[in-house]
């Protein structure tokens, strides 16, 4: 454990040589996309998979995978991200994301031959900053020589954050290996991930156990493979590095295939394993006591729910929740709001239609308001209302090619479009406003039903700005164009374009 005292973060000192007459070409990146946050390096196959293993030059930027990953009949140390087989802990580390995508990276063989190489796994360290997330790795087989140390299948060691991942395989050590576990050898922290792998450490080995060799701070995990070895052997893991950083983990009995109980973990047996109500605190699909994000779903022992494709227990799910509104915060119908609208109708049903057998359904995350530049009222849930219902205009929009406007309407009628939207995160609503209209004929703008304070348009004005406070949770938004009992001027009707919401 003592290599683990200098591990610390570095500086890295640039050495540039100005050559003024020199003008060299930038070098394309490898990969599509640019690394950043917004538009990750995208990794579609082994190919890009061993460029990036091969560069430590971008081990601090962040990639997504587009595709599964078959790495049969490859060499497996060609394919570890940020190795570190010489064991001294320096690095460098990945300290960037790896979003798996819901993908699967399978295969992947590593047999050191005997030498006592040491973080193998797909990846050898985990920087502080490092995340790792929706990814499966399977069907892994790692083998280490004797005293190779910090060997799991998704990485050696882990100073960051693994979370939604799960691993399968076998990981072997030779004599005298320690940190040896079928997640991660070494690790920092990790949530909501589990590994199905046969652990064995030789003669002499240290720290082995089913998820991984020493851990501090996981939650939600478990494992489920047999594990063997020398001193401080666990099911879960070999050494709890911090005893109430390890919670509602647990592991298979060792009479049903499961490691031995050494008090790091809750051992569950078989029966038990298959019983969702024994996973404490777990979130898993069809209740919200534990949240609503769906993590876990059954199938035998718990698995993640992004490995079933979304189909008819989603839609059996939709169909119990169906025309329900307002659907709150806290309630079970939220899992079905994939619209994000507070209501559980057609627009959650196409949510669902638009990612039928994909992992996950798609939520919608379109930033709330409209410039109606899709040419219809399709970006927002609107309803119309009243006598008339809007129409999309194209005579003079405040700015692109369409504005909302007004329907045609007699004296004492009204023309209203709505919509409801949660304003978390945003503090103000604005739009563009025209009209042309009588003086006593008013546009109004209500919020959750209430006219905001004395304001209304009428007469003929041009294309103004108003902007109005919002505080934080469901609204339903309602602009109503209202006539009096006589009289007509002008075009009769009001436009409104670009309404906008502004976050905090």
């Amino acid at each position: 454990m003592e290599r683990y005292n200098i591990w610390k973060n570095g500086f890295i000192f640039l050495i540039c040589v100005w050559l003024p007459f020199l003008t060299l070409p930038l070098a394309a990146d490898p990969w599509l996309g640019n690394g950043s946050d917004d538009n990750p390096y995208q990794i579609a196959d082994a190919n890009d998979l061993a460029t990036l293993a091969d560069d430590a030059n971008f081990y601090g930027d962040n990639f997504i995978l587009t595709a599964d990953i078959d790495l049969a009949g490859k060499d497996g140390l060609d394919y570890i991200i940020a190795p570190d087989l010489a064991g001294s802990g320096a690095g460098p580390y990945f300290s960037g994301t790896f979003d798996g995508n819901y993908h699967v990276i399978k295969n992947l063989t590593i047999n050191t031959l005997g030498s006592n190489y040491d973080f193998l796994g797909l990846f050898g360290i985990i920087g502080s900053e490092g995340m790792i997330q929706y990814l499966g790795v399977e069907s892994t087989v790692i083998t280490g020589g004797d005293s190779s140390d910090r060997i799991g299948i998704l990485a050696g060691g882990n100073l960051g954050t693994i979370s939604k991942c799960y691993a399968t395989g076998v990981v072997t050590g030779g004599l005298g290996s320690q940190d040896l576990g079928g997640l991660v050898g070494y690790n920092v922290t990790a949530i909501n991930c589990y590994a199905d792998v046969l652990v064995t450490g030789g003669a002499s080995s240290t720290n082995v156990g089913g998820f991984a060799g020493s851990t501090y701070f996981t939650t939600n995990c478990y494992a489920s493979g047999m594990v063997s070895g020398g001193t401080s052997v666990g099911g879960f893991a070999g050494s709890a590095l911090y005893a109430p950083g390890i919670q509602y983990c647990y592991f298979l009995h060792p009479l049903d295939g499961g490691g031995p109980d050494n008090g790091v973990g809750i051992v569950l047996t078989e029966e038990e394993m298959e019983d969702q109500t024994n996973f404490f605190s777990w979130d898993f699909f069809g209740e919200v006591t534990n949240g609503i994000e769906e993590i876990w779903t059954m199938d035998n022992f718990p698995i993640l729910a992004w490995q079933v494709p979304v189909g008819m227990k989603e839609l059996a799910l939709l169909s119990q929740y169906w025309l329900i509104s307002p659907c709150s915060d806290g309630e079970l119908c939220q899992i079905v709001d994939w619209y994000m609208d507070g209501t559980i109708d057609i627009n959650d049903l196409n949510q669902l239609a638009l990612s039928w057998l994909a992992p996950v359904v798609t939520v919608n995350t379109l930033e709330p308001g409209d410039d109606f530049e899709t040419g219809d009222f399709s970006y927002m849930p609107w309803i119309m209302g009243g006598d008339a219902d809007w129409t999309i205009d194209t005579i003079d929009p405040y700015q692109g090619s369409y504005c909302a406007k007004s329907g045609t309407i007699g004296d004492s009628q009204t023309s209203t479009m709505e919509f409801t939207v949660d304003t978390t995160g945003y503090y103000g609503i604005g739009f563009y406003m025209k009209t042309s209209t009588e003086a006593n004929d008013k546009l109004r703008f209500y919020d959750n039903g209430d006219p905001h304070g004395l304001f209304n348009g009428s007469g003929e004005l041009d294309w103004d700005y108003f902007f109005f406070s919002v505080t934080s949770g469901t609204h339903t938004f309602k602009w109503a164009y209202e006539k009096d009992g006589s009289g007509s001027s002008g075009s009769d009707c009001v436009w409104i374009d670009k309404i906008e919401f502004i976050a905090y």
